[in-house]
């Protein structure tokens, strides 16, 4: 009887099981050169991509992460797993990780907002806690970690690697210029793109935030990214229509170069998602986020990004301009991150001898 093969073993599993995981895990995809394979947000598992990040499609939910995971294991036996984000998810994905004994690396370590009351923020400090493995995007990070208890030598400076992604992809994103497709004149409208549970799961709140962006469309030209929980909340409530007839344009979520597009092209950003805080910065376009905090805090002090609160009143007050002409640029967000955490993979004490 001929014995069973074993399944061959990779260096590196990357989990994105996120829009914004896809997005960072990317330029590590690109530059690392060990055996490795890419678990992405609709749970297929697969050679790590050389090209664009998958952002659209559907998405795998939280419940389904942890067999996904548990089964890409068994098959790939991997040496180390590579997770970012801070989601349910995410979270699943680490906690099925520590079931196996894998060694866990997290990309966007040590980010914190602050405020417990946000689950994303117990997420991030679980995910650090199970993490053996931290590149960090600046120094205030890794400070952080060091506080929290994490060895030094454990932590690695990498910066973020958003911007990689938007360098690489700005040029063909600019010659698509979605913004034409619809109409529009680069400079001269906002984006919008809200995803949220907490903006998603209450109507009341949902109907504000509406009637918030009903005011700026009737100010400006406005596209609205809409999620399918909030879309799903706003369209029978007729909030959706009425946006529209005030001039508004409302899509669901895009592939990665029609939304890189838009951002590149809009004149400023209205969005409370993390990951797109990073790309604006990277962008240089003003970005508004609607929330009372944020972990991407690099982007508060860099002065890219303007925390709006919680009261979507705020939203008709978003305006339009442009940084890239007076905004230095962040110690090491540059196209170096992906590459830098590469060469640190391949020479921690998992990589293979």
């Amino acid at each position: 009887m001929t014995p069973a093969r074993e399944a061959p073993r990779v260096h590196a599993l990357q989990i994105a099981v996120s829009r914004s995981a896809a997005v960072r895990l990317a330029p590590v995809a690109l530059a690392l050169q060990a055996p490795q394979l890419f678990l992405d947000p609709s749970g297929r598992l697969d050679a790590a991509p050389r090209g664009m990040p998958r952002t659209g499609g559907s998405w795998m939910p939280a419940a389904g992460v942890a067999r996904a995971v548990e089964s890409a294991l068994e098959q790939c036996r991997p040496s180390v797993v590579l997770i970012a984000g801070d989601g349910d998810a995410a979270l699943a994905a680490a906690l099925t990780a520590a079931r196996h004994d894998v060694p866990i690396a997290r990309v966007g370590a040590g980010l914190r907002c602050d405020d417990r009351g946000v689950a994303s923020e117990i997420n991030r400090m679980v995910l650090d806690e199970l993490a053996t493995r931290y590149y960090v995007d600046g120094e205030e990070a890794a400070e952080r970690l060091r506080a929290e208890g994490a060895p030094d030598g454990a932590i690695v400076p990498a910066g973020s690697t958003v911007p990689a992604v938007t360098a690489r992809w700005l040029p063909r994103a600019r010659e698509r210029a979605t913004w034409t497709r619809l109409g529009l004149r680069e400079g001269d409208y906002v984006v919008a793109m809200l995803h949220k549970a907490e903006n998603a799961g209450h109507d009341v709140r949902v109907a504000r935030i509406a009637e918030a962006l009903s005011t700026l469309a009737r100010r400006m030209r406005l596209v609205l990214v809409l999620h399918p929980a909030i879309r799903a909340v706003m369209k029978p409530m007729g909030d959706i229509a009425r946006l529209r007839s005030v001039g508004a344009i409302v899509t669901g979520p895009l592939e990665y170069l029609d939304w890189l597009s838009l951002e590149a092209g809009a004149g400023a950003v209205l969005t409370d998602s993390a990951g797109v805080q990073e790309e604006t910065t990277a962008l240089g376009v003003p970005c508004f986020t609607l929330a009372h905090s944020t972990e991407r805090t690099l982007t508060l002090t860099h002065g890219t990004n303007v925390l709006l609160g919680e009261d979507p009143e705020a939203i008709a007050e978003v305006g339009t301009g442009s940084y890239a002409d007076v905004i230095e640029p962040i110690p090491m967000w540059d196209a170096g991150a992906g590459r830098r955490i590469a060469a640190d993979l391949a020479e921690a004490p998992w990589a293979p001898t």
